[in-house]
């Protein structure tokens, strides 16, 4: 992936300002009109035509119980975050429509979609709601870590994704316990789901985490104290290759402390989180700190 999302969109962001000229003011759409449009989808589909991220079908519908290819739901996840006509380098994909050609390289490039195969995108096969959980999830940079979802057709692979769009309320599923995963996502669905990423928002939570410090022990471990105000428990990591280590622990009079083991390349970040992944407190080093430095060394 040639740039981290954020960074992406905030440069294409400064671009597109730095290219705008002197243009007529264009009204925006009207209100949608289709005939196969309920309420359940009318705001969403509304927004999806005033983006001008889709204007439906050719014969004059929305399609909203319609299948959404994975082309198509491509151009409208490139479209929602202003990517449509970004130039990015060739997917390698064999099989994808000059119409979505675009919006496939630029979002492969950025890591929001694979192909089936190497060398075929899977351009004409439905989306399947599983897939859309995970281009929904890192097209908007949902998190990932805190929180779970209740459903039992959800595949390891998928997990995480379908746990981010289900705790920003994004979508609740086909049932209490099923996500509905390999069904195909239709066009009203994905509106939806596009409409609700859009209004997304992380809400930093009311709570304070201060003075985290750590004491080496003995043992090769580490005593790790903080302060934390309105919460009553917390997890602490510190990366550690791809198994970051990990320790909760309760707050008890405003104090939390864990111990645990010191990680094998040194320590370089500590973070505190909230049971739902929120993230309370973030230390980063500016160098790896080794076993023979306490945590309190490590700066905000």
């Amino acid at each position: 992936m040639a740039y981290q999302l954020r960074s992406y969109r905030k440069f294409l962001a400064a671009a597109a300002t730095a290219a705008m000229v002197a243009t007529a003011v264009v009204p925006a759409a009207s209100a949608a009109s289709f005939p196969d449009v309920s309420d359940r989808y009318k705001e969403a589909v509304d927004y999806l035509e005033a983006e001008e991220i889709t204007n439906g079908l050719a014969d004059g519908t929305f399609g909203t119980h319609s299948q959404i290819k994975r082309a198509d739901a491509a151009v409208w996840i490139a479209k929602a975050l202003g990517f449509e006509n970004f130039g990015a380098p060739d997917s390698g994909f064999t099989d994808v429509p000059e119409r979505a050609a675009k919006a496939v390289n630029v979002l492969k490039d950025l890591g929001i979609i694979n192909g089936k195969t190497a060398d075929t995108f899977g351009s004409h096969d439905s989306l399947t709601r599983a897939e859309m959980a995970k281009m929904i999830a890192i097209a908007y940079d949902l998190p990932l870590d805190g929180g779970a979802h209740p459903f039992t057709d959800v595949s390891a692979v998928f997990s995480d994704y379908v746990k981010a769009v289900y705790t920003a309320g994004i979508t609740n599923g086909k049932s209490e316990t099923s996500f509905g995963a390999n069904a195909p996502t239709t066009r009203g669905e994905l509106a939806i789901f596009i409409k609700k990423a859009e209004e997304f928002k992380v809400v930093a939570p009311d709570v304070l985490v201060s003075d985290v410090a750590g004491v080496l022990n003995d043992d090769n471990t580490i005593t790790i104290t903080g302060k934390a105000e309105g919460v009553e428990k917390v997890a602490v990591k510190l990366p550690n290759g791809d198994k970051p280590i990990a320790a909760n622990a309760a707050v008890v009079n405003g104090v939390f402390t864990v111990t645990t083991e010191i990680p094998a390349a040194g320590i370089h970040e500590i973070a505190v989180y909230d049971e739902k992944g929120n993230l309370l407190y973030e230390g980063v080093a500016d160098k790896v700190v080794d076993a023979k430095i306490k945590i309190a060394e490590i700066k905000r």
